[in-house]
This record gives structure tokens, sequence and C-alpha cells, in this order.
């Protein structure tokens, strides 16, 4: 896995810097190995390299959205906080408001390693819900679809 960047690095600001990125899960297995590039306003960076070679993992670390059997360590300065190191409620005020991300199909993009509840009540706890009345409103809109076994799918 590479990262490729623009030529024109001048005196824009920088807006991502990312230094040394490691991700391994508990087993220590390396996933992503010492990923470093910096995004500057009006520059493009791509991050390209074969399926399985740790893309999509390293802007789900970078966005906070890793499963927790895996670890991220490095360092990602955005907006003078390193992402990797917020905790949930810091990382709640930029993912999604200021840095997204965006998959390849995104109309069937729910990620497998999250549970519903995850995905769904984050949105209902960034409007301002309780996390218990979003596990509520969660598992009601489970039932209201139809989905079987609602309360395993919140676990």
């Amino acid at each position: 896995m590479h990262s490729i960047q623009d030529a024109k690095n001048n005196d824009e600001s920088l807006l991502l810097s990312v230094k040394h990125l490691h991700i391994e899960n508990k087993q220590q297995k390396v996933l992503v190995e010492n990923l470093n590039f910096d995004l500057h306003v009006g520059e493009t960076v791509a991050i390209v390299g074969e399926s399985g070679s740790g893309k999509s993992i390293s802007g789900l670390a970078l966005l906070g959205l890793l499963p927790d059997d895996l670890k991220a360590s490095g360092q990602a300065v955005y907006d003078q906080h390193d992402l990797l190191a917020l905790n949930q409620n810091g990382i709640l005020n930029i993912r999604g408001k200021k840095i997204a991300m965006i998959f390849q199909e995104p109309m069937t993009a729910l990620n497998p390693l999250h549970k519903v509840e995850r995905i769904v009540g984050e949105t209902l706890i960034l409007e301002g819900m309780s996390k218990e009345k979003a596990r509520k409103r969660v598992y009601d809109l489970l039932c209201d679809v139809g989905m079987d076994d609602p309360e395993d799918k919140l676990q």
C-alpha cells in the first residue's frame, strides 16, 4: 500500500498529518505498518494498494471505527487533535461532521464489524438522545422492520 500525493504542496495549510500508522490484531499480526502522509488544503491524497493491503482499515482507524480486536497506533493530527488518541466523545465531534469516509459501494456498506446498535444509535446520540433511549429506539426500529432476534443485533 502506498500513498500518492499531489505535487502542489506549497504554503497551503495542513489539514491532516498521519505519521507511522500501525494497525495490528490481538495476536499482534500487523495489518498496516508505518503509513505516512500529509493532506493539505486543495490537495488530493490517494491510498492505493491491492485488495487486503489495509486501505479501508486505515480509514476506519482514523475515524475511530476499528473493531475492538484491532489496535491502531501512531499519530493522525487533524485540527490540533490526534485522532488516534481521542476518546469516543472526541471522535464523535469530528466523524461525519468534519471527516467522513465514502465506501466503494455506499448503498450496500453497513460495516459488518459493528452491530446495528452502534451504527444507527450513534446518529441518535449525536442528536442528543441518551445511550439508553437510543438503544431502546434502535430496538424498536428493528422490531418495526421485522428483524429476527432484534436483541441479538444490539449486542
